[in-house]
């Protein structure tokens, strides 16, 4: 197991998932280009943690477990974000 690789793994998913709610709380503050600037960047780690995640070696199977549900709470949070944003990418 790449135990780099698992921890920018980590890295960008814990940054990503703290975006998440820096993004949310723009929006409801009505600083809606911030929030959209902020998705932004969510999407580009969202892009890498895709990478990052099928890239062999693989990852030991707790690390999967553990990064891909924290991932797919990413997705959806971003997903959400850009419905009432109206974010057009």
């Amino acid at each position: 197991m790449n135990e780099d690789r698992e921890q920018r793994l980590h890295s960008r998913v814990t940054t990503a998932h703290t975006l998440c709610a820096v993004a949310e709380t723009q929006g409801r503050k009505g600083d809606l280009e911030k929030a959209r600037r902020t998705i932004s960047v969510i999407r580009t780690l969202v892009r890498e943690i895709g990478t990052l995640m099928d890239e062999p070696p693989q990852l030991s199977p707790d690390a999967v477990r553990e990064l891909s549900g924290f991932f797919r709470e990413v997705e959806h949070r971003m997903r959400n974000l850009e419905q009432v944003l109206q974010f057009d990418g």
